[in-house]
């Protein structure tokens, strides 16, 4: 299976933002439309639908410092979001993605490490 990094278009973003995972996952992640809406005014911001073979199967958001107009000396990069969608998942889609990030922040040559970073919502069930 061919996955690839893609730039959002104006004829794609549609697309995007009807994407989802299982309902059970939602409360890890935040929609597209809200990462999409925040990318709007964060300058670090980098994001991509990542494609299956042609398909559209999920999305990915860094937090790169190196995008500032005046980036620090030091500037810090880390996943802000990832996500499958539901019909995509179990197929190895998420890691190929991953690896292809990977890929992307060490061709900068800037960075020593990349960050994770999670969203999590506490249930009643999480806090016993």
């Amino acid at each position: 299976m061919n996955i690839s990094l893609q730039e959002i278009t104006a004829d794609t973003v549609r697309d995007v933002t009807n994407l989802s995972v299982r309902e059970d996952q939602k409360q890890f992640v935040a929609s597209n439309a809200e990462s999409l809406a925040e990318a709007l005014f964060s300058p670090e911001a980098w994001y991509r639908a990542i494609h299956a073979d042609n398909e559209l199967a999920g999305f990915v958001m860094l937090y790169d410092e190196s995008l500032r107009s005046t980036p620090p000396q030091e500037p810090r990069v880390g996943v802000w979001r990832l996500m499958i969608d539901a019909r995509f998942q179990g197929k190895g889609i998420g890691k190929a993605a991953l690896q292809q990030v990977i890929e992307h922040v060490r061709a900068k040559g800037i960075f020593s490490r990349l960050r994770i970073r999670r969203r999590l919502k506490m249930t009643a069930e999480m806090r016993r």
